[in-house]
């Protein structure tokens, strides 16, 4: 699949990632406005001493999360996701998203992801996402279905680059991405699969025509939220290992997924695996062709358009400024 990034800077600021037969998603930065960072990490909305416009590396982290998803997830469907700052009067949540419109497929079309700016959140925010030097990344894999499936792409901070004991704005997008195409309660495909929330015993089912395993596996989804159970470290959940308190050890089969619970924390990045990008698909209706397990660097000439907007979009807000 061949990657097009472009930058759009006409009426509502949008950046579109597309890849001709897949999911394109349009993300709405209008309401992002200028994204300012302290020493300590905290994000803010307007200028004061000590804070540093991070807008650029912020929208970075954006279009990468939504690279990443797209060169996955080969059905096509369009939807717009808005992106905004929003103070959630604590550190409890880190960011959250919703899906706020559907098509006439029932697939999500519009959703909105909030990222927390409350003083005490610290984010790192990487300038250069696609480059994972700030992180050990592992990689793992799970026996399930008659065969292993990629369940881990996650890595802890190093020490260096400023990512440690921080929110990885990367992994935070890449999270609320997945929620927002499509593992989400407020989701019909995805309810109607997996059960309604509340419910005991849910549960995403992947048949072996989408993993390509000689057998279906499912993947156990925790009773009060849309994310993977990370107390779960067998196949075929309820069981004593699997709890409703979602209580797990990192070692946990599902517990290393970008969407999971508890999943990752402060200083480390996850990356989409096979089980994030499958269970995406099962809800959205791929078939196994269009399942791309592989994460793809993007092409030279995508990094080259991209780095090109942000520079422009820098350039009309600094002109604006003066103005």
């Amino acid at each position: 699949m061949r990657l097009r990034t472009v930058l759009c800077l006409f009426g509502a600021a949008v950046l579109l990632v597309s890849n001709a037969g897949a999911v394109v998603i349009s993300a709405n930065i209008a309401g992002l406005g200028t994204v300012y960072q302290d020493a300590a990490g905290n994000l803010f909305s307007a200028a004061a001493p000590g804070r540093t416009d991070v807008t650029a590396a912020f929208l970075s982290d954006i279009t990468v999360a939504n690279t990443y998803l797209q060169n996955s997830i080969g059905v096509a469907w369009n939807e717009t996701i808005t992106y905004s700052l929003f103070n959630f009067g604590d550190a409890n949540t880190i960011a959250d998203a919703g899906v706020t419109n559907t098509d006439t497929n029932g697939r999500p079309s519009a959703a909105a992801i909030r990222f927390n700016d409350f003083t005490g959140v610290p984010y790192f925010i990487d300038a250069t996402p696609f480059d994972n030097s700030e992180f050990t990344i592992a990689n793992g894999t799970a026996n399930l279905g008659g065969g292993t499936v990629n369940n881990q792409r996650l890595g802890n901070a190093t020490g260096t680059g400023g990512a440690a004991a921080r929110w990885d704005l990367l992994t935070l997008v890449l999270h609320e991405d997945e929620h927002a195409l499509g593992i989400s309660s407020g989701l019909a495909r995805f309810t109607n699969l997996a059960g309604a929330t509340g419910g005991t015993g849910r549960v995403l089912a992947i048949p072996n025509t989408l993993s390509g395993l000689t057998n279906a596996f499912i993947i156990p989804i925790t009773q009060n939220s849309a994310h993977y159970n990370g107390g779960c470290t067998v196949a075929v959940p309820p069981s004593s290992d699997c709890t409703a308190n979602d209580a797990a050890t990192g070692s946990a089969t599902f517990n290393l997924s970008v969407v999971s619970q508890p999943g990752w924390g402060t200083g480390q990045r996850a990356l989409p695996t096979a089980l994030d990008i499958l269970g995406i698909c099962q809800v959205e209706g791929c078939t196994a062709a269009q399942v791309n397990t592989n994460l793809i660097s993007p092409e030279p000439m995508s990094l080259s358009l991209l780095a090109g907007g942000l520079a422009l979009l820098a350039l009309r807000r600094r002109r604006r400024q003066r103005g």
